[in-house]
């Protein structure tokens, strides 16, 4: 998974996977492991998550990028594309 991010609330990016009552995996990445800063921005990071974390990745039907403090907070995400 790849996503430029930027004013993340924490030092993390929390990812969830879940599907509509099926199997919900959340985990968190330190955004200094995961991500690189884009050159000549104002903030942006590059971030990519390898998908390998998530178990049972065929029964999921969606995702959320989230920020910690229980979603709170306020950031953008942009070009988010999974491979």
């Amino acid at each position: 998974m790849h996503f430029k991010i930027k004013d993340l609330p924490t030092t993390d990016v929390y990812v969830k996977f879940a599907s509509g009552g099926g199997p919900e995996t959340e985990l968190s990445f330190a955004l200094a492991t995961v991500g690189s800063t884009i050159p000549n921005t104002d903030g942006w990071y590059d971030v990519t998550i390898p998908l390998s974390n998530f178990v049972d990745q065929t029964s999921y039907t969606e995702f959320a990028i989230m920020g910690g403090w229980s979603n709170g907070g306020t950031f953008l995400v942009t070009d988010i594309y999974i491979n």
